[in-house]
């Protein structure tokens, strides 16, 4: 075996000492040492020493404050130690030399290390120090890695495989998870299958082995997992090809990788491991409605592996209900979610970087969660942070038990970065992956879920967050591959209702997206169904579902209602009727006001009690960017609206929605076009607006199909609304040609005055002491100025206030003092 010494100069005398006492079992295990002192005189040192790295089948690393600090042993031999460790097995012996700050490092933390700690203690530590300590210290080392080098030989597969045909089946215990576990050893791979907790020995078909903590396990072939594979055209694609180009998607390598080289691919998958048990034992176990299947591997090749993939006789298990994850061990605890947890959203918009249109997707998420706990709400217990800086600071804040991160990030297959945001500017900056999990690793209770969707690919290798992460979070989920945006937020909307509002386990919640991918835009056509990547380390994850308030008394979009009634009620009277009658096809609305006159809110009024109203019919919002040139109206709106519904062209929009709306049989759907709100009047104006008005009623409306139905909404905050009126009654809107759609020009956003204030507080259950109310509402407006934004943000103080009594009397206010309290 040839073995390479790794260490700095400045160690020079240590790994001089060390040789000699290595050299006392050379020859008995035919080990062959080497180190860069044995580079001869005009030799080239460089390719001598990226000969031997080649070479080598173990090293042994001396680890010291000098090593760490060394740029050629940190730039150029640990990363080709670390990739022949995951693709061939290299075994890497660290041997902490020096007290140095290794823990930090982070593929360093990862790999079990020799430590001198374990015998330099109390007395012995002071004699040592006087007498002979490197010597002794030697000694023990080359003592360890005899052990090491000598443990790695006697692996467990080394049993005989054929004892299998004697299992009995239902051996495996199907309500309990079920451990594939596979390390590398020497350029090949040894396997088990086993349950319960693993110590290095197990139990064999029943017969139990010396050794404590043993658990149930069944050794298999040597799997065949780096090799050549016949799924591709191709026959010298091995895995590692396939999943170099999953992770960084190349749509031409990947063009035939179809459905059934997929299934072809998972089969292999299978063979290699799960088809090496008896046939009544594989028929236990797909029969089973909800296995818990976990790939348990510290290698990193194994663990970027498509395992979501596994299939048998042409059925993806994953869509059978298995649920497949990654794991790194198998002794874990159980896991309890607390009621209303505290959520830390990371969502940065860098300047210069691709949109992720993490506005819609946030407000859509809170709206789903607060409508089933008030206190899952933008700044309650949900928090958002757009910076580094500060996610930084909302870490140490907040405590988050949960974590997600919504953006963009970048990978290689080796290493990934997560683009944040910096500074005043927003300017763009690329945190690895590591720095991310080290802020996580020094809370006191890290989280109990990380949930890292990167728009751009986060599968990242060993310096990706699932590996990075999952030494320490009790469950991690990332993506494999590029995703669309509109599959990450709708695969994201629905893993957060699972987990956080049904109380699914997160293994399970990640395994119904498989089985449901439709749902999602995705299709086995594309090999991004299989993301996301769930990483597992905990027994059992309990939690309970929120009990959903009582709309009658507590409204979770209470927010949105104030005032604006007669302008809600055109669009609300107006729209039912449409969908009742079914015409027209169409209807645009237009409103307008000041800034601070919730005129976005608005939008989102509309959206809400539109999807609650129309019991029968699918409401299907869009957000479409105005276009940023309008010479030919076609050509603009076409495109704005073929790329805002992710297809090609005008005439692929209509399967679009059906798609979207799981073509349910008679449900109608209203696609809500909800624009952002126009703030200059260079480009969107009365006039443009007029021909754009025109345009979609004779190039868009005439293209939806039989039960599809649109809303058109526009908004302009301006600073002169009269003025702005007089400009749309100029342009006789009530002229314009329209054959499909209905023109609505809803009256001004206007203040709020003191009566829609006590309306609303009547209406929706604001308690507030009598003698008080009218002085705490003059405070409000006076405050506010009527400002519609600047009054709700009161208000919502106001509400708070109601939790906290709500919390202290169990949801009973209890009179004090002779007050009387108005309901």
């Amino acid at each position: 075996m040839n073995v390479f010494i790794s260490y700095s100069h400045k160690d020079k005398k240590f790994k001089d000492r060390l040789m000699t006492h290595l050299g006392a079992f050379r020859k008995e295990n035919q080990i062959a040492l080497w180190h860069d002192k044995m580079i001869g005189a005009g030799e080239d040192w460089r390719e001598e020493i990226n000969k031997a790295l080649k070479q080598a089948e173990a090293a042994i690393l001396l680890i010291s404050a000098d090593f760490l600090a060394s740029k050629f042993i940190c730039d150029t031999e640990i990363p080709l130690f670390l990739e022949r460790r995951a693709k061939e097995g290299l075994r890497m012996i660290p041997v902490i030399i020096k007290p140095c700050a290794w823990e930090k490092v982070a593929w360093l933390n990862k790999i079990q290390a020799i430590h001198l700690e374990e015998r330099n203690t109390g007395f012995f530590r002071w004699f040592f120090n006087l007498f002979g300590k490197m010597e002794r210290d030697c000694a023990f080392i080359a003592k360890k890695v005899h052990e090491t080098l000598k443990l790695e030989k006697s692996a467990i597969s080394t049993q005989k495989p054929q004892k299998l045909n004697k299992l009995k089946a239902g051996a495996l215990n199907l309500k309990a998870p079920v451990f594939i576990e596979i390390k590398a050893d020497g350029g090949h791979y040894n396997g088990w299958i086993y349950q319960g907790a693993q110590s290095g020995k197990i139990t064999v078909q029943g017969e139990t082995q010396s050794g404590k903590n043993t658990a149930q396990g069944f050794p298999l072939p040597e799997p065949k997992l780096d090799r050549k594979v016949k799924p591709l055209d191709d026959q010298s694609t091995t895995l590692g090809d396939i999943l170099d180009s999953i992770i960084k998607f190349t749509p031409k390598k990947l063009k035939n990788f179809d459905e059934r080289v997929q299934l072809d691919l998972g089969q292999y998958l299978y063979d290699q491991t799960i088809g090496n048990l008896p046939e009544k034992e594989q028929d236990h176990l797909r029969g089973a409605k909800d296995l818990d299947l976990r790939i348990l591997t510290e290698d990193e090749h194994i663990a970027s592996l498509p395992w979501n993939l596994i299939a048998n006789k042409g059925i993806f298990r994953c869509t059978a209900g298995w649920s497949v994850s990654i794991a790194r061990r198998s002794e874990n605890g159980a896991c309890e979610l607390p009621p209303s947890p505290r959520l830390l959203i990371v969502a940065p918009q860098p300047a210069g970087v691709a949109d992720t249109k993490a506005d819609d997707h946030l407000e859509e998420l809170e709206d789903i969660l607060s409508s089933h706990d008030q206190t899952l709400s933008f700044d309650n217990h949900i928090r958002v942070a757009a910076t580094w800086d500060d996610f930084v600071r909302q870490v140490k804040e907040l405590k988050p038990q949960l974590v997600y991160y919504y953006g963009h990030g970048e990978s290689d297959g080796k290493k990934t970065r997560l683009i944040f945001a910096q500074g005043e500017n927003l300017n763009r900056t690329d945190i690895p992956v590591t720095d991310f999990a080290l802020c996580l690793q020094n809370m006191e209770k890290p989280p109990l879920l990380v949930y890292v969707n990167c728009c751009l690919g986060d599968a990242g290798g060993f310096l990706g967050a699932g590996m990075q992460l999952g030494d320490f979070i009790q469950a991690v989920i990332t993506n494999r591959a590029i995703v669309y945006i509109s599959a990450a937020q709708s695969q994201a909307i629905a893993l957060w209702k699972n987990i956080l509002l049904r109380a699914v386990p997160p293994h399970q919640a990640v395994a119904t997206l498989y089985a449901r991918m439709t749902e999602h835009n995705l299709s086995t056509a594309d090999i991004r169904w299989i993301t996301p990547v769930f990483h597992c380390h905990y027994s059992q994850w309990k939690a309970k579902p929120p009990t959903p308030p009582d709309r009658l008394t507590d409204d979770p979009h209470w927010h949105l209602k104030i005032d604006r009634v007669s302008q809600f009620s055109y669009v609300v009277a107006n729209t039912r009727l449409m969908m009742r009658e079914k015409k027209p096809k169409s209807q645009v609305f237009v409103w307008y006001g000041e800034e601070g006159q919730g005129i976005e809110v608005f939008h989102k009024r509309v959206w809400v009690e539109l999807r609650e109203d129309l019991s029968n019919t699918f409401v299907y919002p869009i957000r479409p960017a105005w276009p940023l040139h309008l010479e030919n109206y076609d050509t603009a709106f076409g495109s704005m609206l073929a790329q805002t519904f992710e297809v090609n062209t005008l005439e692929d929009i209509p399967a679009r929605i059906r798609n979207k709306s799981h073509g349910e049989s008679g449900k109608q759907t209203l696609v809500y076009v909800r624009h952002e709100p126009v703030r200059a009047a260079n480009l969107i104006n009365p006039e443009s607006l007029k021909g754009y008005v025109e345009w979609w009623d004779h190039e868009f409306v005439p293209k939806l199909q039989k039960n599809q139905f649109a809303l058109l909404s526009v908004s302009f905050i301006v600073k002169n609304p009269p003025a702005f009126a007089e400009y749309m009654e100029d342009e006789k809107f009530d002229d314009l040609d329209l054959k499909r759609t209905v023109f609505w020009l809803l009256d001004e956003m206007e203040t709020v005055a003191k009566k829609d204030l006590l309306l609303f507080l009547r209406t929706h259950n604001i308690r507030l002491p009598i003698e008080r109310r009218d002085k705490v509402l003059q405070k409000i407006l006076k405050k506010t100025g009527g400002r519609y934004e600047q009054t709700i943000e009161e208000l919502k103080k106001l509400r708070r206030e109601a939790w906290k009594v709500d919390e202290k009397t169990g949801g009973v206010v209890k009179k004090s003092g002779g007050k009387k309290f108005d309901y």
